[in-house]
């Protein structure tokens, strides 16, 4: 009886989201006052989220910006509790470094010398890719004189095994 005819519970609306399927999400904002905090929190417990009878699986995803070191970071937990009661989880964490090359952002310390560094990446990536084209062309090149090659020498002992 606490399921409605399309096997949801009464009280829960579930969101689809691209390639994730049906969730149903809690999202915990940095901003959320202590008192807001606190309500969430009451909510995951009676709503069952984190019950140790009837969670089988969450899965957490937290998403977070350092001024300070200007980088991004992005950590997903899945946590799968099993019969015995124990939980198994696996973290996976990533990382993305912001770099403002506006005018603004180069006045920050140290914007000059990291834009130098990506200058002298982006160059060497660019030679790496168009010495592997040139590789592959001359490479082709090769092989085809081969061929010619050796088919002039098949055709002319051919031709001494025919005289």
């Amino acid at each position: 009886g606490q399921l409605n005819p399309q096997g949801i519970p009464y009280g829960f609306f579930p969101s689809s989201l691209p390639g994730l399927g049906v969730l149903y999400p809690v999202i915990i904002d940095i901003n959320l006052s202590e008192e807001r905090l606190q309500q969430r929190m009451q909510y995951l417990k009676e709503g069952a989220f984190l019950d140790p009878f009837a969670t089988h699986y969450a899965q957490f995803k937290i998403a977070s910006f350092s001024v300070d070191v200007q980088l991004y970071g992005y950590v997903t937990m899945d946590a799968v509790y099993d019969d015995d009661g124990l939980i198994q989880s696996k973290f996976k964490i990533e990382a993305l470094e912001y770099r403002d090359y506006s005018f603004e952002g180069l006045r920050m310390k140290g914007m000059v010398a990291r834009l130098a560094n990506d200058v002298v990446l982006l160059f060497l990536v660019l030679l790496y890719c168009t010495l592997t084209i040139l590789d592959a062309v001359l490479s082709v090149q090769a092989q085809r004189r081969r061929t010619a090659t050796l088919a002039k020498i098949l055709t002319r002992s051919r031709r001494q095994s025919l005289r």
